[in-house]
């Protein structure tokens, strides 16, 4: 599990929340807070998603585009589908 707090930030209709679990597996953490306001505290291992873009006032946590989140799980889908044809 991930001891970092990560925030997912994107327009509404992104897919931020159609992909909350594979998110929040990829990510490594222990739960997604969907619909973060900024203003609630995160922990060590939220995944926040939000509508709000940067920056962000909470301490510590990794921002990351929903379009760059969703390129890295795609990603690692491929890599994981190609070692499994091999």
């Amino acid at each position: 599990m991930s001891k970092n707090i990560i925030i997912i930030y994107g327009a509404p209709g992104s897919g931020k929340t159609r992909r909350a679990e594979q998110l929040r597996r990829h990510y490594g953490g222990k739960r997604v807070i969907d619909g973060w306001d900024g203003g609630s505290g995160l922990h060590p291992g939220d995944i926040a998603l939000t509508n709000l873009q940067p920056p962000f006032c909470q301490s510590g946590a990794r921002a990351i585009p929903i379009e760059k989140a969703k390129a890295a799980i795609t990603t690692r889908k491929r890599v994981s589908t190609a070692r499994i044809a091999r």
